[in-house]
């Protein structure tokens, strides 16, 4: 009896043993085991034993790994102010009578809209003659007669381009204003006018802030006579001008 007991002892010291080694390499419960285990007994993640595991990736995309770069910020958008300032100078030498005719304008522009703007200003031009004529005498006799010309004018100019694209602008508009003559024999008048007109601005500088500005047009002179008929008279010539314009908005300060 002893001896048998002493058996038993031994074997069940070799179960404690056991019993101790498996809770501490299995603290959560043995893999895969039965519910009411002292662990979860979870089988392999995701279902019980035996199932199929799928696993989904995403396809690589380079793009998505750079940055977006910012679109490039428009030349010109709705609340803009534009100053811009034009002229021209016209020469002309013949037989007996030389001319020289200088115009432009100042004007302050508003962007009503992304693509239309508005301005207002004032118009001037210069005009100089010199007649020569050779006298009985052999000496050559000068005159010289000047006229200076000045007034009120608005804008109306219509962007062809995308504002937001390139460095420059392409227009159509059309000036409408009052001309004052004055003259240096004292005589004067005043006369309606009308240039319709096609230019182009190149944006220059970092900010883009000053373009330079090149336009074509052409001039209408409305007449009024003293009995109130009206007579239109267009010029003999295209008006070329080259000008300046600067930008005032936020994004540029």
């Amino acid at each position: 009896m002893r001896e048998l007991a002493s058996r038993w002892s031994c074997w069940a010291a070799v179960a404690a043993i056991l019993a101790v080694g498996c809770v501490q390499a299995y603290p959560q419960g043995a893999p895969g085991g039965a519910p009411g285990n002292t662990g979860q007994g979870a089988p392999a993640a995701g279902g019980a034993p035996g199932s199929k595991v799928t696993v989904t990736t995403e396809p690589y995309n380079p793009s998505a790994a750079k940055p977006q770069q910012a679109p490039p910020a428009p030349l010109v958008q709705m609340g803009d102010k534009e100053v811009m300032l034009s002229g021209n100078l016209n020469i002309g030498v013949g037989d007996s009578v030389g001319t020289a005719t200088g115009a432009g304008n100042f004007l302050i522009g508003y962007f009503v809209s992304d693509r239309l703007e508005v301005g207002a200003g004032l118009f001037y031009q210069i005009d100089s003659e010199i007649t020569s004529t050779l006298t009985l005498a052999g000496e050559v006799d000068s005159q010289k007669n000047t006229s200076g010309v000045i007034g009120p004018e608005v804008l109306v100019r219509y962007n062809m381009s995308k504002p937001s694209g390139g460095s420059g602008l392409t227009y159509v508009g059309a000036e409408f204003g009052v001309q004052a003559f004055h003259a240096s024999d004292g005589e004067g008048s005043s006369d309606k006018f009308v240039r319709p007109h096609f230019g182009y601005k190149h944006f220059l500088g970092k900010h883009r802030n000053v373009a330079f500005d090149i336009n074509l047009g052409y001039k209408a002179i409305i007449n009024s006579a003293p009995d109130g008929r009206k007579s239109v008279r267009w010029s003999n010539a295209v008006d070329f001008r080259l000008g300046l314009s600067y930008f005032f908005n936020k994004r540029r300060m």
